[in-house]
């Protein structure tokens, strides 16, 4: 499943109450900032899933470190996978492709994200 053109996106709230997508990102200059409002995606985005033991780890390519999702649904960067850093991928029907993480291998932690670019 690893692609070093696949994108994460989050679904928020806009101005108007609409849904709508953002890209979540890291720039490598500040590695250890995940930022969530881009409209578009393009290089700082890409990350590349590498499996682990159990799901796979989330990797921003550009800025070489590793997503992580705390309990409370906060983004944060690792240098290396662990716990928080396991995320779990499945296709849904439409197409689409989720990325999803548990705490204690039972509450999902909140965001889900969508995956773009996966094949």
């Amino acid at each position: 499943m690893s692609n070093p053109k696949v994108y994460a996106k989050k679904s928020v709230l806009d101005a108007d109450n609409k849904l709508v997508d953002r890209y979540i990102g890291v720039d490598p200059a500040h590695p250890d900032v995940v930022y969530a409002d881009r409209t578009s995606a393009n290089g700082w985005e890409a990350i590349e899933l590498k499996p682990t033991g159990k799901g796979f780890s989330a990797w921003f390519i550009d800025a070489k470190v590793c997503l992580s999702l705390d309990q409370f649904g906060n983004f944060h960067t690792r240098a290396s996978a662990g716990g928080d850093e396991t995320f779990f991928c499945t296709n849904q029907p439409d197409g689409s492709a989720l990325l999803y993480r548990f705490q204690n291998d039972a509450a999902l932690v909140e965001p889900v994200l969508t995956l773009e670019g996966i094949k």
